[in-house]
């Protein structure tokens, strides 16, 4: 659970400072993406969606591969199409290296742009497919991330509240 937000922003600000002091790039993009996924689970999207812009400018500035933070900035705007493109080229940056996180983040970010746009059937697809993945390949704290609340909210809009009882347990046990 995120008992104290304001706490972990002001943290996560100190540290940001510190890399921009320090002139270190890569905790600095790490940095952005930590603050955009706390100011998610806060509901501040604007400002999740800014952090994870210019998190991307800094991971792009160092070669590093950006196409999935792409596709969770389209998700967030509600471009679902945008979100689909990078999430395929994504996977095709991983190419043969089947890195099991993108199992679950692929969909994960897929479900929400679905979400984003009021489509909870789709919604419940993909993140169903995010949430099982995460349990084969033993990818815990699915409650740390979006994925746990997201999958709620999707089966209560696409009207199965009673399916949605597993990812409340979890978030309840985080």
């Amino acid at each position: 659970r995120l008992e104290q937000p304001a706490a972990a922003r002001r943290l996560i600000g100190l540290v940001l400072d510190a890399a921009r002091h320090a002139a270190v790039p890569s905790v600095l993009a790490f940095a952005l993406v930590v603050r955009a996924e706390l100011d998610l689970a806060c509901g501040q999207w604007a400002a999740a969606r800014a952090d994870a812009v210019e998190s991307l400018h800094r991971a792009e500035e160092l070669g590093q591969p950006a196409a999935l933070g792409h596709a969770l900035v389209a998700a967030l705007r509600g471009d679902p199409d945008a979100c689909h493109r990078w999430a395929d080229r994504a996977r095709a940056e991983v190419g043969p290296y089947g890195i099991a996180s993108l199992r679950v983040a692929v969909p994960a970010v897929l479900g929400l742009a679905a979400l984003t746009v009021g489509d909870p059937g789709s919604a419940v697809a993909q993140l169903d497919q995010a949430w099982h993945a995460a349990g084969v390949h033993g990818l815990g704290a699915v409650a740390v991330s979006p994925l746990a609340a997201d999958l709620a909210e999707a089966q209560i809009r696409h009207g199965r509240p009673a399916r949605a009882e597993d990812a409340l347990a979890c978030l309840d046990e985080a």
